[in-house]
């Protein structure tokens, strides 16, 4: 007798089955990525032995297509590597060639100087007809090697992989707007869902990413899980009506902590959704109100900072405890050990030490609130949209911020 799906209302076939859960669970092919982002740590296990003969040829031959495609990737990343490496080092031959060509000639014109054997007026014509080649002659070869290497990055051999690197920002029609982080150009991703201004939003994992609320012509209290290879918006149970509240992934929990239920004004009710159940529970309210609010996961631990909150507080077992004081009438963004502020930088030094530092700073930021609560690192780089919808890139060690220009939206 065969098994359907444990999904409700899905009949298909089962494919696989979880071995983690109490009870296994079995799943059609289309649920397994589900069960995996939801339970990150089970074990799904494959059920080879109940697909048809035609059925594991398919599935066979489809596992044989994935692994041609993985090493057709790496076969034209080491070529397009290598063909690199040989324009860098023939252009630099060639700029070597020049410079010693010009260093040559006027070694030679030194030293016929020093041996007396010419007279001035002859030295004269020699320095006269020494041509030193402008810098745009000198550079003309790098730059058509830079235009080979933007070719390179941009080919359709790293269109997955570059957006992994990618922030959101939202277009006034309220699309679904990315900026990759390595090209900086801004692309329409998705226009299935209008998504309200100022949503909480955090990432599940690289390729899925949590919405909730946000403001339109008032707060809202839709909520999606998003699925960028999809291109597809999982609706979940609504919550609060709000916009710009904390929110963070945490032990399979996404956590929103205060916001502002309407135009103006702020909250301190604070609530988490659990992605196995699907439910929304309600925790210990923030100590204070507030709004502009960022929340990140370090040590294991839930923090918390916001325009009204007077520092940074810690959130665990259902309550709160300050770690940092920092004035709170100053827009503040946390992001692992990192606060920023619009005139201070505070920073925890190490995993062992408990000690926050201030160092001031005079990156001449506003201090703005941020559009989308989503804050992303590159390296020694954090990436943040503040409400004026500008990229904000912050270095972690010079301890500057910069606004970053982009490319229109495509």
């Amino acid at each position: 007798m065969s098994k359907s799906c444990y999904v409700e209302h899905c009949n298909k076939e089962v494919s696989s089955f979880c071995t983690t859960c109490e009870i296994n669970k079995y799943m059609c092919t289309d649920h397994v990525g589900q069960h995996i982002i939801q339970a990150k740590s089970h074990q799904i296990e494959a059920l080879f032995l109940s697909l048809s003969p035609i059925k594991l040829e398919c599935f066979r031959s489809k596992m044989s297509l994935y692994i041609s495609y993985i090493s057709k990737v790496k076969s034209n990343l080491c070529n397009a590597t290598e063909t690199l490496h040989n324009l860098i080092e023939s252009q630099h031959a060639k700029v070597l060639v020049k410079l010693e060509d010009l260093e040559s000639k006027i070694n030679s014109i030194i030293n016929s100087s020093e041996s007396g054997k010419i007279c001035e007026t002859e030295l004269f014509d020699m320095i006269s007809n020494v041509k030193i080649p402008e810098e745009a002659v000198i550079f003309k070869n790098i730059k058509g090697l830079n235009e080979e290497i933007n070719i390179f990055y941009n080919q359709e051999l790293f269109k997955n992989l570059s957006s992994e690197n990618s922030i959101f920002l939202f277009s006034d029609s309220r699309r679904l707007v990315g900026i990759d982080l390595i090209t900086l150009k801004s692309k329409v991703i998705s226009e299935k869902k209008k998504i309200a201004a100022w949503p909480q939003c955090c990432k599940i994992n690289d390729r899925t990413f949590f919405f909730n609320g946000g403001w339109g012509s008032e707060a809202v209290g839709c909520t999606d899980i998003f699925y960028i290879d999809e291109n597809r918006f999982e609706p979940k149970p609504e919550s609060y009506l709000r916009w710009g509240g904390a929110c963070v992934n945490h032990k399979d929990k996404i956590y929103i902590f205060g916001g502002s239920p309407a135009c103006s004004g702020q909250s301190d009710l604070s609530n988490y959704l659990d992605l196995e159940t699907n439910q929304w529970n309600d925790i210990c309210k923030l100590p204070k109100a507030s709004y502009a609010n960022t929340a990140t996961v370090l040590d294991g631990q839930i923090l918390i900072t916001g325009m009204l909150l007077s520092g940074v507080y810690v959130y665990e077992n259902d309550a709160y405890t300050q770690i940092v004081n920092i004035n709170d009438e100053a827009n503040k963004i946390i992001f692992e050990r990192w606060v920023i502020t619009g005139k201070s930088f505070y920073e925890k030094r190490s995993d062992e030490s408990k000690e926050w530092v201030e160092i001031p700073t005079a990156y001449g930021w506003k201090g703005n609130y941020l559009y989308t609560s989503l804050i992303v690192r590159r390296d020694n780089y954090v990436y943040m949209m503040d409400n004026s919808n500008e990229l904000q890139r912050f270095d972690i060690e010079k301890k500057k911020i910069k606004k970053i220009p982009l490319l229109p939206v495509s």
